[in-house]
């Protein structure tokens, strides 16, 4: 279902995206900065009381859907965004390095939202680059991260990724 709202925007994606955090009870102000972990584990936040669950775990279909909801129109997709900013640089890292988190993240640096976001989350991997890019699914979040950064970040990534080659050797 998600998927399709993709792919059809307006009124849908919205309803959505607000039935989706509902759902979780990402809705409620204690749980909105892990709405996006809680999509990725499908696991739903207690009313009362804090979250418990391991906060880096995910699972694919949990990944698969996140990925659909980056798709949507940038104005329905912040309190996704608002929660994947609010990650550690640990955790995305440890998402990179699975098939789905990396498919996840690549889903929102190729969205509708502003370059300003992506270039948060882009300096959230400063000193991870080299890790991620060893890796079968985080190099191509690294590519990803490539495609939409500044020129500065491009000399920056590529001078990271040089000394991790040099560690890899």
């Amino acid at each position: 279902m998600t998927e399709v709202c993709a792919r059809t925007p307006g009124v849908r994606q919205k309803r959505l995206m607000q039935s989706i955090a509902r759902a979780f009870n990402g809705h409620l102000t204690q749980h909105r900065k892990i709405l996006l972990n809680l999509i990725l584990q499908l696991k739903v936040a207690p009313e009362t009381g804090d979250f418990t669950g391991d906060i880096n775990a995910l699972t694919p279909l949990g990944a698969q859907i996140a990925s659909a909801l980056f798709q949507f129109a940038a104005t329905e997709q912040v309190p996704l965004v608002l929660s994947l900013m609010t990650a550690t640089p640990e955790t995305l890292v440890g998402w990179c390095k699975t098939l789905g988190g990396s498919k996840m993240i690549e889903s929102f640096l190729d969205s509708k939202s502003g370059p300003e976001l992506k270039l948060k989350l882009i300096k959230k991997f400063a000193g991870h680059l080299a890790t991620i890019a060893c890796d079968k699914y985080g190099s191509h979040t690294v590519d990803c991260c490539w495609k939409h950064s500044s020129m500065e970040q491009k000399e920056k990534i590529a001078g990271k990724k040089q000394k991790g080659k040099k560690k890899t050797e």
